[in-house]
């Protein structure tokens, strides 16, 4: 099912994917549970990694725990860009955004940040605030960019 077209009124969400969420717990509590009903005619050092799999029900719980609440990880329309339900910035103080990886030593994974740059009132310069872009969004980058793209232009009167 196709997404609507942006429009003055609308909101663009952001959330994190539910499926993901739930495949990974399924994942994690099989792991936990086949681990916990493992033979025990197995010598000792084996039996307790055997064991210790038991604890994946911790991330089984956390998956799980984050499916249900489906959260909006991003909002942004006509009034602003919010994240979690905090607010970053209205349009009259937003500058810009962008997308780029933010390097870390060792990582063997994307690490996409988004970037906004924006004014306060009563402050010299602009301040800049990173977040996290994950793999397990539902949408992907380029949408991100373009809908604040779009409310951007939308408040210029574009």
């Amino acid at each position: 099912m196709g997404e609507s077209p942006l429009t003055e009124d609308s909101t663009f969400v952001v959330k994190e994917s539910v499926i993901i969420d739930f495949i990974c717990a399924a994942v994690f509590t099989a792991m936990a549970i086949s681990a916990l009903m493992y033979d025990n005619n197995i010598d000792s050092g084996n039996r307790l990694f055997i064991k210790s799999l038991g604890f994946c029900i911790i991330p089984a719980i956390w998956f799980l725990k984050r499916g249900i609440q489906n959260k909006t990880s991003f909002a942004i329309n006509k009034t602003g860009i919010y994240f979690y339900k905090n607010f970053v910035t209205d349009w009259q103080h937003f500058k810009t955004a962008y997308v780029t990886q933010k390097e870390i030593t060792g990582s063997v994974s994307d690490n996409f940040i988004l970037v906004v740059e924006y004014y306060k009132d009563g402050e010299s310069g602009f301040f800049k605030r990173t977040f996290p872009l994950s793999a397990t969004q539902d949408k992907a980058d380029e949408e991100i960019m373009a809908a604040i793209n779009f409310f951007a232009k939308l408040s210029k009167g574009y």
